[in-house]
């Protein structure tokens, strides 16, 4: 009964996070879509940090990989020079980090932190940090890639993402140098993030526990790697013309 209501709340938990942030998409989406007319409104703007606030208070695994996908973003934009055409967008993203970093030190200096940090031992060194995260990662995609039929969703989901890609072609780049400049852009990004989404993830297990992520928890970084494998199909769809 004990272990029917846990994994009944555990669910709720791990989803409803993930189901906030779409919302939280959507609303910057629309803030897009129509202009800077939306972008004022400080109730839309109060609404994304507040949702934003709860999903990094929910898990310290959750809050760092929000940190790294906003970060991420970021520097994605003022390397394409976005920052200053979407003045607004950028702005927002400062002050989603700035809650997710609150979020994360109300976590930290939480008493039931520090009292459940007292019966686990941390890394000694920064080697042994990153030794435990090297192994973390090779069972991580071990794990993960060990059952053909996880390799074979892999690449349909791949060829899908490719496929609608290429079908929304009209406003992808026609020039030939550029198109592949543009692959091997986006490639190279894929692989920095197939490797710093599990990092980001075991990190904080690891620096409290000196332990690989718990296995219930590893549906997040997961989650994450799907979505950036569909993002990058379709990103390579649309630039193959």
């Amino acid at each position: 009964v004990y272990q029917t209501f846990y994994w009944q709340i555990q669910a709720v938990q791990m989803i409803l996070p993930l189901s906030i942030m779409w919302i939280i998409i959507g609303i910057i989406v629309d803030i897009l879509s129509y202009g800077n007319t939306n972008s004022n409104r400080y109730g839309v703007k109060t609404i994304i940090l507040v949702l934003t606030l709860f999903i990094a208070g929910i898990r310290p695994t959750l809050n760092s990989i929000m940190l790294f996908v906003i970060v991420s973003i970021i520097l994605l934009m003022i390397y394409e020079n976005y920052h200053k055409k979407y003045k607004d967008l950028y702005l927002m993203l400062w002050l989603m980090i700035g809650v997710t970093l609150f979020a994360l030190i109300i976590m930290v200096k939480a008493p039931g932190t520090n009292a459940r940090m007292i019966y686990f031992k941390q890394p000694s060194s920064v080697a042994e940090f990153f030794k435990i995260i090297y192994n973390g990662e090779k069972y991580f995609f071990y794990m993960m890639l060990k059952w053909p039929g996880n390799i074979i969703s892999i690449i349909q989901l791949v060829l899908i993402s490719i496929f609608v890609g290429y079908l929304n072609t009209k406003n992808a780049y026609n020039n030939g140098n550029k198109t592949l400049n543009q692959i091997k852009f986006i490639s190279f990004v894929l692989i920095i993030y197939l490797l710093c989404i599990p990092f980001v993830s075991i990190s904080p297990s690891v620096i409290a526990t000196s332990h690989m992520l718990a296995s219930r928890v590893q549906f997040y970084p997961i989650y994450f790697l799907v979505l950036g494998l569909g993002i990058w199909g379709y990103c390579i769809g649309r630039h193959s013309t």
